[in-house]
């Protein structure tokens, strides 16, 4: 019933411009403190890449 009635919600152009709307607005508040947190771990997540990449070739060449 409740599925329903949800999926009646979603289909309604109104509904789904204000929910866009509402998400907008909360990751437009959001942003700031997922961006300070998520630039650190990203630069930490290249790092160990490129540290796995050579460790990768050296392995590779040694074995070549």
């Amino acid at each position: 019933m409740a599925w329903r009635v949800f999926t009646k919600a979603l289909a309604s152009p109104k509904a789904m411009f204000f929910i866009g709307a509402a998400s907008v607005a909360v990751l437009k508040a959001a942003a700031p403190a997922i961006g300070s947190v998520a630039r650190p771990l990203l630069r930490e997540a290249v790092k160990g890449g490129l540290l796995i990449g050579r460790q990768v070739q050296t392995v590779v060449q040694e074995a070549w």
